[in-house]
């Protein structure tokens, strides 16, 4: 398999046809040592904090039973549906 051009790349998530998210890959992937120290700058840190990172709030939710794709150009697609509510 050959390297993806990660520079070039983006990630995308869509339902029913309509995109939800769009992203660069070189937005998405950071070291932790750069995590770290950009977060650094803004608050101090302590030892045995736990830094948990997620998507941002464009991520909108999805309904029980929605089909969502997760989409990496010039590589694949992945097709999730999400269970019914069990409640």
């Amino acid at each position: 398999m050959s390297a993806i051009p990660c520079l070039r790349v983006s990630v995308r998530r869509s339902r029913v046809g309509i995109e939800g998210q769009n992203y660069p890959m070189p937005d998405m992937i950071v070291s932790p040592q750069i995590l770290v120290s950009r977060m650094s700058h803004d608050i101090t840190l302590q030892l045995g904090e736990v830094i948990a990172c997620g998507p941002c709030l464009r991520v909108g939710s999805n309904p029980d039973g929605a089909t969502v794709y997760v989409i990496i150009e010039t590589l694949s697609s992945l097709r999730n549906v999400l269970p019914p509510n069990a409640g």
